[in-house]
């Protein structure tokens, strides 16, 4: 696609909490608890094991 000349718009997320609305966007490190949500993103993956009904995926980049 860069050879093209052509941009992808990067996914994104978002979730309403107590009336604010928070957005996340794919590869974004940059808000200042990004360690800890990623540390909590991987604990719930990990609850999750042996639901296979589940429709999801997920996908973690590590900042390290």
């Amino acid at each position: 696609m860069r050879i093209r000349g052509v941009d992808k718009t990067p996914g994104c997320s978002s979730v309403e909490i107590n009336g604010r609305v928070y957005e996340f966007l794919i590869r974004d490190k940059s808000h200042p608890q990004n360690r800890e949500i990623s540390e909590v993103l991987v604990h719930l993956m990990k609850q999750l094991v042996g639901f296979e009904d589940l429709d999801c995926q997920f996908v973690l980049l590590s900042s390290a």
